[in-house]
């Protein structure tokens, strides 16, 4: 993803959870717009669906 995105912010969440999610975020500029692909395994993904869930029907107010 660097090789193609020289410019991107990375943030590895791998190294650092936060309640337990990890993936790595990277946010290049695509166009003039800053854009965010999450790199995520199967079980990663589904914690980060799982948890978003949860935390909407214990009334958050939004997405996390």
């Amino acid at each position: 993803m660097s090789q193609l995105f020289p410019q991107a912010r990375v943030l590895d969440l791998r190294a650092r959870p936060s309640h337990g999610y990890r993936a790595i975020h990277v946010a290049p500029m695509i166009d003039g717009y800053r854009v965010e692909v999450q790199v995520r395994t199967n079980l990663q993904h589904l914690w980060a669906e799982l948890s978003e869930t949860l935390a909407l029907g214990h009334g958050a107010p939004e997405p996390k």
